[in-house]
């Protein structure tokens, strides 16, 4: 077969009588259209998976295979193959169950040209705006990933929206994204996905470093078939169903962080160069926003070391208050993992912990450090520094999620406390959680107007304030927390 035109649609004629092939073949490819002709299903099915075919013209009754087994069998291997059913012995019922099989029209035999001629375009037409469908789905796919970059999504969502939009640009089987590992220098799989949730077995795995710079030194977007894959990764166990692969490097200033790879696992399903560069420019543009979110998480480190040194500066001004933002800290995060919250939450709860007084930083050390009763004016200037603490920490959007907690960590359960009188489960969980931690610190912690309370009579404050100060469940589950270290000598 001479090679197809891949601007022109490619149709398959697949019919038991040379001469209605003779016939089709030559009005068809009159018409501009690539046409190849086979003379039963079992020949078509080789030759879809060979070939690249937008309309498969069939007889129905054929030997070896017919048009409703073959119909049958077209789908599971190129689902987007429009098919038009032609038959010289049709009936509503045989209609009905071709329509029902997937097949776009039913054309009786001996059939009009012209009719045949305006089915074969409308069911092209039908295919090409079901493409454009999926191309506007792409659009919004990557407008998505940009505005996930704006709104500051972590990356693994984001890393995610690219596979997505890779997978459908491209139409592969699966993509994986690999990242650098800068303490191991191998590139890892970070992200897998495929068509319908897949699994398609062990795939290229890890990269070492070395190899991925010798693979990539001249910046080369591959795009290998079956053959050339045999030759580039012997090694891989299932390398003989891969079809059609396209490995592309993430670089920024010329050091790789990671590669995006794409497989195809359909017979005839071929990546073209068109696919390849579709693949290279949102490889290019996951690139930009990966480097982007790893200078973002320095900026982020640094950050939140910088305020967490104000904490430790404040600590500093109130020598009764040395050491109580880690101890805080230590009891928000027991009571996390006894609550069995997920990663992320007891993150965020420990660093709204370590925050929760920052705001005391405005406040002079003689109120801090005064030996007798405040005054109501001086108790006021206190209770001002969780707003005082949100407002320090407003401009930081990545603390977006903690500076609720540390503006709400001197809420009541019971609604009497503030700043805003919130009450029960309308105050934030951590903020809920710290409470019990702030307090228990507190009362046990020298001060400069008495001593610590003993553990004893900590623990029957704690409880007699459940339901009024703190959130019955948490201390429950807090007080056995501290019972168990107390036996263990951990408490006093």
């Amino acid at each position: 077969m001479d090679p197809f035109n891949p601007m022109k649609p490619s149709i398959l004629i697949v019919d038991d009588e040379q001469h209605i092939r003779s016939i089709l073949c030559e009005i068809l490819a009159s018409l501009d259209y690539n046409v190849f002709a086979v003379g039963n299903g079992k020949e078509a099915i080789k030759e879809i998976e060979k070939n690249s075919y937008n309309l498969v013209i069939t007889d129905m009754m054929m030997p070896e295979m017919g048009g409703l087994e073959l119909l049958e069998a077209i789908k599971p291997i190129a689902p987007d193959i429009m098919v038009i059913m032609m038959t010289g012995f049709g009936t509503i019922a045989s209609a009905v169950e071709a329509m029902k099989k997937g097949a776009y029209e039913y054309v009786l035999k001996p059939f009009k040209l012209d009719e045949l001629i305006s089915t074969i375009k409308r069911a092209l037409d039908k295919q090409l705006a079901d493409k454009k469908d999926i191309k506007i789905k792409d659009a919004f796919a990557l407008l998505n990933l940009n505005e996930a970059i704006g709104a500051g999504i972590e990356r693994e969502k984001v890393i995610a929206i690219i596979i997505e939009a890779t997978l459908r640009e491209i139409e592969a089987d699966v993509v994986t994204c690999l990242l650098r590992d800068e303490s191991t220098e191998r590139f890892k799989v970070k992200l897998k996905h495929s068509l319908e949730d897949k699994d398609f077995g062990e795939l290229l795995g890890e990269f070492d470093s070395e190899d991925a710079d010798r693979f990539f030194n001249q910046d080369i977007v591959f795009l290998l078939d079956k053959n050339e894959i045999k030759k580039s990764f012997p090694a891989i166990p299932n390398v003989n169903d891969i079809v059609s692969f396209i490995s592309i490097p993430l670089k920024i200033n010329n050091k790789i962080i990671g590669i995006i790879n794409a497989y195809s696992f359909t017979p005839g399903h071929n990546f073209t160069e068109g696919q390849c560069k579709s693949a290279a420019i949102i490889a290019g543009r996951a690139a930009s926003i990966i480097d982007n979110e790893q200078l973002y998480d320095s900026v982020q480190k640094t950050f939140k070391e910088t305020v967490k040194s104000f904490a430790f500066a404040l600590e500093a001004k109130d020598q009764y208050t040395h050491g109580h933002s880690e101890k805080v800290t230590l009891y928000s995060e027991l009571i996390c993992r006894a609550m069995q919250l997920p990663e992320d939450e007891t993150e965020k709860i420990c660093l709204a912990a370590q925050l929760h007084d920052i705001g005391k930083i405005g406040i002079t050390e003689e109120v801090l450090n005064k030996p007798g009763r405040l005054t109501f004016e001086e108790y006021e200037i206190i209770k001002s520094h969780p707003v005082t603490g949100e407002r320090i920490l407003r401009p930081l959007h990545f603390l977006k999620d903690v500076i609720p907690i540390i503006l709400y960590h001197h809420e009541k359960h019971d609604g009497t406390g503030y700043p805003a009188g919130l009450k029960g489960d309308a105050i934030p969980l951590g903020a809920r959680i710290i409470a019990v931690g702030d307090t228990y610190d507190a009362m046990t912690s020298d001060r400069p107007y008495r001593k610590g309370l003993s553990f004893e009579v900590t623990i029957n404050e704690l409880i007699r304030c459940k339901d009024t100060q703190f959130a019955p469940e948490i201390v429950d589950v807090f007080i056995k927390l501290m019972e168990e270290r107390y036996d263990k000598g951990e408490e006093t």
